[in-house]
Formats: structure tokens, sequence, C-alpha cells
């Protein structure tokens, strides 16, 4: 069975710094670096600087495909990605094709987003959810997960979305929130959280 390796951690605690007025992208960016570079480090012995160098190292090993998912260039082996939400960061490593997404709960904005990105069957399990916003979470961040998995990145109507192909575990992060991994076959996962800036 494949594995999934999953780093996630408080985008403040990654980066050391907390969240200034106009700074929030960029240090969602610099917290999913941190992660990816920890997870290089640990999983494959791939050493990188801390602080600013290693951000600019690191930059320099990656690449974007024709819809926009990284991948490290030169490392056809190492798969992975990442994905922030609210106070979170995560990424996912792995050896085959992986997509990650993580989503807080938050009010569904308007019924237009809901017939646009859901299908029947999963707006009427969002309208009769006992938390509506939690549902739609789940289902937005299954999408978002194999999506990103599948390379296409929000290329097609996500209400007519098919993802019969592929294989999905809800990893547990924090309470409001939810978080999916996505691969082509069955795996397990390990997560690890880093709570310090490397």
């Amino acid at each position: 069975m494949e594995k999934v390796w999953v780093f996630y951690g408080k985008t403040e605690g990654l980066t050391g710094r907390a969240e200034a007025k106009g700074e929030k992208g960029r240090l969602e960016t610099r917290a999913g670096r941190v992660l990816l570079a920890h997870a290089l480090k640990k999983l494959y012995g791939l050493s990188v600087p801390d602080g600013e160098e290693g951000a600019a190292q690191l930059e320099k090993m990656l690449a974007k495909g024709e819809n926009g998912k990284p991948y490290l260039h030169g490392y056809p082996e190492i798969h992975f990605n990442i994905s922030h939400s609210g106070a979170y960061a995560v990424c996912a490593l792995a050896g085959i094709p992986v997509g990650i997404d993580i989503q807080i709960r938050q009010p569904v904005r308007g019924k237009r987003l809901l017939e646009r990105t859901m299908n029947a069957l999963e707006q009427e399990v969002i309208q009769n959810a006992k938390d509506p916003e939690m549902a739609f979470a789940f289902f937005w961040a299954r999408k978002e997960s194999y999506l990103k998995w599948s390379g296409e990145g929000i290329t097609r109507d996500l209400s007519k979305l098919s993802m019969e192909d592929a294989v999905m575990e809800e990893i547990p992060v924090e309470e409001g929130y939810v978080c999916q991994v996505c691969t082509a076959v069955p795996f397990s996962f390990e997560k690890i959280e880093l709570p310090l800036q490397l």
C-alpha cells in the first residue's frame, strides 16, 4: 500500500510571525514552503537551508505543470501538494501523484455558488446537514484535492465533476477544518504537526 505523509501547522508558528495587514497570501505561501522544506529533509534527505537562503533555493527547485501544479525539477519520484486555509497550512508528499486541500468552516457565499460548484445530490446534502458550512467545506475540499491530484486545477465545471477514478481520505487536523488527500490508489497516511519555525 502506498503511503502519504501529511505535514501541517499553523501559519504563524511556521513563519515565526503574526499576519500583518496585506501579508496573508505571502505568509501562507511561506508556511507551505517551510512544510515542504522540512518534509524534503526528513523524507528524502534533501537539505534546504533555513531562512531566506533556503526559501530562495527551494524556489529554484520548483516548477509548474501545464495547469499550474507545482513539482520539483529534477526529482520526478517526489510528488507533493500544498494547501492553506484559515490559520493552517498543509503539505502532502508521496511517491505517487497526490493532491491535498484544507478548508476552514465558513458561511457559504450564496445559492449561486452552491449551484455552480455542487451537483444536485451534494446540494441536497449540504442544505439538509446539521452544519451546512462544514458539509460545503467537506465537498469543496474533496473537489479541490481531486483537481490538484489530477493536475487540472479548476478548469472544469465543478458541479459535474466525477471523482470515481480517485481514492480520498479525510485527514483530521483541527475542529472547524476539513482536510482531504487524493491519490489514484488506496494509501495509508502519517501526519506530522510542525509547531515551530525551521
